[in-house]
């Protein structure tokens, strides 16, 4: 019986010259290099920490990224071949069922400080357990940054997941979810990369002029939490989840704002009910609200959404 991993194409251009990053100055974006011929490496890992192990390593190649197809039988994988999927008569990849999810987040809104660079972990956290349906809360999953991480304000995350499921899908069910989960949730989910020949960039931009603001150490980790497969649910699951962010939004100013007028807990420490950041097993959303207002009106406070 097969197993959940993670099966994957790694793609490298074929012209040494062309990268597949972006390069970043003090002034401008420079796109990725248009490039025509790739090297296709079918590639399986089979677990959780071998694969940030593997994106920690395709961060520092920029010549490489990695799609969620497969190459068609026939291709020689010796020679370099065209990254086509959708016309299937000069097709040169395929779509086959996958155990694994990329959540591709641009621009979440999340807590104040948790837009910065260095807390990417912590933001990844409140983005599974607080923003995502509910069938990945609590998920031991992979956050990888984006190009733009840290360089969009204190209060906004980019950054990608990477979960294992509990039973292979299509892509087309997959991209489905995603678009449904943004529909629903109002989530910034780009559904783009769950495509067979889509690229999912994996190595850090080249900045020139100024330091990559994501420290080394964050290129990939694991996140913890209870179990390393989900099932993937559908749009009923993201009605549920959305039916439970009035409350859990009004607590998310609540926290932040209990920190500035109780100097003996700090912003983390009101931040224990939402994140496993702080130690400890969290509790559920609708306890996490509660004992918000509750902290709220103790200290005079009123919660408002956001």
């Amino acid at each position: 019986m097969a197993k959940p991993a993670f099966e994957f194409t790694i793609c490298m251009t074929e012209d040494p010259e062309k990268i597949a990053v972006k390069r970043i100055t003090p002034t401008e974006t420079i796109q990725y290099d248009k490039v025509f011929l790739w090297r296709f490496k079918p590639t399986v890992e089979n677990s959780l920490e071998a694969m940030a192990e593997r994106l920690r390593a395709l961060a520092l190649k920029p010549r490489r990224m990695i799609v969620m197809g497969a190459p068609l039988p026939s291709l020689d994988l010796s020679l370099p071949h065209r990254r086509t999927w959708r016309e299937q008569s000069v097709a040169t990849l395929a779509a086959p069922p996958r155990w694994w999810l990329p959540i591709d987040l641009d621009d979440a809104v999340v807590p104040k400080g948790l837009g910065s660079a260095e807390r990417l972990t912590e933001a990844a956290l409140f983005v599974r357990d607080q923003l995502l349906p509910d069938e990945f809360y609590g998920a031991r999953m992979i956050v990888v940054p984006s190009a733009s991480t840290g360089r969009k304000g204190d209060s906004t995350a980019r950054l990608r997941l990477f979960a294992l499921l509990a039973s292979p899908h299509s892509l087309t069910a997959m991209k489905d979810w995603a678009k449904g989960a943004a529909a629903t949730l109002g989530l910034p989910i780009d559904s783009a990369p769950i495509q067979a020949g889509q690229p999912i960039y994996t190595a850090r931009p080249i900045f020139e002029g100024m330091e990559d603001p994501v420290p080394r150490a964050l290129h990939a980790q694991v996140l913890d939490g209870d179990q390393d497969c989900r099932h993937l649910r559908g749009r009923a699951s993201s009605e549920r989840s959305a039916a439970r962010r009035a409350s859990r939004k009004a607590a998310i100013v609540v926290c932040q704002t209990l920190s500035e007028v109780s100097p003996a807990r700090t912003e983390a420490n009101w931040w224990c009910s939402f994140s496993t950041s702080c130690g400890g097993r969290p509790k559920r959303r609708s306890q996490n609200a509660a004992e918000a207002q509750m902290r709220a009106s103790s200290v005079g406070l009123k919660a408002w959404p956001v």
